[in-house]
């Protein structure tokens, strides 16, 4: 092999490397896990700055059978994520067993859900912007089309606070 054949080969392993690269990149962009905020005080920022209601998941994501079937059948759906992007500010607070949290955020997510009375999983709690109290939700049987409706139902609500 020449030297100008293994720079050619060189020079095209790097270019597909950085295509792998950004594909990857924009897949991390574009995930539904974009979604979902986690951090309370940016939810509620945004909230105030776009004037949607707040939509808490309170979850144990590896762990909790009902929480892994409202991902799956709601939270995981393109119609999900396309409704709620111009309708609520999306939270998730999760509570994971198989990869415990760092003690600082385990905290916050134990004061949030005592705040909201959260007893059980999931919960999906609805606030207002300044992040009080809407109603509370659990899993809803029906799939994403009930789901929704349940959603359009919550921000009328919302708004008429």
């Amino acid at each position: 092999m020449s030297g100008l054949s293994v720079r050619k080969n060189c020079i095209n392993l790097v270019k597909l490397c950085i295509f792998i690269f950004c594909l990857t990149l924009l897949h991390s962009l574009y995930s539904e896990d974009t979604l979902w905020l986690t951090d309370f005080e940016l939810a509620k920022e945004k909230s105030g700055k776009e004037h949607l209601p707040i939509l808490v998941n309170f979850t144990g994501s590896d762990w909790c059978p009902y929480c892994k079937k409202l991902e799956n059948e709601v939270f995981s759906k393109p119609k999900f994520a396309t409704y709620v992007k111009e309708n609520f500010i999306l939270l998730k607070i999760d509570f994971p067993q198989a990869h415990p949290l760092p003690e600082e955020i385990l905290n916050i997510h134990k004061e949030l859900a005592e705040k909201y009375k959260v007893k059980e999983f999931p919960a999906v709690v609805f606030l207002n912007e300044d992040g009080e109290f809407i109603l509370k939700s659990g899993y809803r049987e029906g799939g994403i089309d009930s789901y929704i409706s349940f959603l359009k139902i919550v921000k009328k609500i919302a708004f008429s606070l």
